[in-house]
C-alpha cells in the first residue's frame, strides 16, 4: 500500500462499519491530525437560515455541541460562506480578523487557523474547523490535505441535514 495513503484506511474501515455521523467526524479528525496535527477541530453544519452549527468539536466542554453562529455578514462569512474560499489564518492577528470569539480562542493557546468547505453537487454542506499554536497553520498545501478528506464527511453531513 502506499504510505502516503495510511492515514486513510481508518475513514474507511468506519464508514464501512459505522454510519453515525460522530464516527465519520472523528475518523476523518483522526487522520487530520495524523496528517496535520491540530489542538481544536470542529465541523460547522451550514443551515439555510445564514447560520452555522457547530456539529462535532474535539472540545466540547469550550465548544459544545449545537451551538449556532451568524457569519454571514462577517469578513469570514463573505470569504468562506459566500465565496466559498478556504481561509488560512498563521496568527493571532488573523484570527482577531475571523473570529468573534477570538479571546477564547487564544486563552486555549491557539493562534493559528484553517477553515475549509464541504461542498456537494454545489452546494456548501459544511464547513470544518481547524485550530492550533501560532504559525501551525500556514501553508496552502495543508488546505489542500483538508481537501482531499472533505467528501468522506458527505454520507455525514447529509444525514443530519435530513
Amino acid at each position: 500500500m502506499n504510505d502516503r495513503l495510511d492515514p486513510l484506511a481508518p475513514i474507511a474501515e468506519t464508514l464501512a462499519r459505522d454510519a453515525r455521523p460522530e464516527a465519520a467526524f472523528a475518523a476523518v479528525e483522526g487522520a487530520l491530525q495524523t496528517l496535520l496535527g491540530h489542538r481544536l477541530f470542529t465541523v460547522l453544519l451550514c443551515r439555510p437560515s445564514d447560520e452555522v452549527e457547530r456539529a462535532y468539536s474535539s472540545d466540547p466542554a469550550n465548544y459544545p455541541l449545537g451551538g449556532r453562529k451568524r457569519f454571514a455578514s462577517t469578513p469570514w462569512g463573505e470569504l468562506v460562506l459566500k465565496r466559498r474560499q478556504p481561509f488560512l489564518g498563521p496568527d493571532r492577528a488573523a484570527l482577531r480578523w475571523a473570529y468573534a470569539d477570538h479571546a477564547l480562542i487564544e486563552s486555549l493557546g491557539l493562534g493559528s487557523a484553517m477553515n475549509v468547505c464541504v461542498e456537494h453537487g454545489g452546494d456548501l454542506l459544511a464547513v470544518l474547523a481547524l485550530l492550533h499554536e501560532e504559525g501551525h497553520f500556514h501553508d496552502p498545501r495543508q488546505v489542500a490535505t483538508v481537501r482531499a478528506v472533505t467528501p468522506f464527511l458527505i454520507p455525514a453531513l447529509h444525514a443530519l441535514r435530513g
